[in-house]
C-alpha cells in the first residue's frame, strides 16, 4: 500500500477518535442532540472501526516488512 494511502487510514483513525472524544465529552449533558444510549452506541461504533483500521494499518506495516 502506497505512503498516500496509509496517510489516509491514519487520519480516519484520528478522525474517528475525534468523534469518539466528542460523544464521551457531550454524555455529560443531558441528550441536547439525542438520548443518552445513542451516545453509547456512537462510541461503541467508534471503537469498533477504530480498532478495525488499526489492525489494518499493522497489517500493512507487516505485510512490507515481510519484503
Amino acid at each position: 500500500m502506497s505512503a498516500f494511502e496509509r496517510q489516509k487510514q491514519k487520519r480516519l483513525i484520528t478522525r474517528l477518535k475525534n468523534i469518539r472524544k466528542f460523544f464521551r465529552k457531550h454524555n455529560k449533558r443531558e441528550g441536547v442532540f439525542m438520548p443518552e444510549h445513542l451516545y453509547r452506541d456512537a462510541q461503541d461504533i467508534c471503537v469498533s472501526i477504530i480498532v478495525d483500521e488499526e489492525y489494518q494499518l499493522i497489517q500493512m506495516k507487516d505485510s512490507r516488512r515481510k519484503k
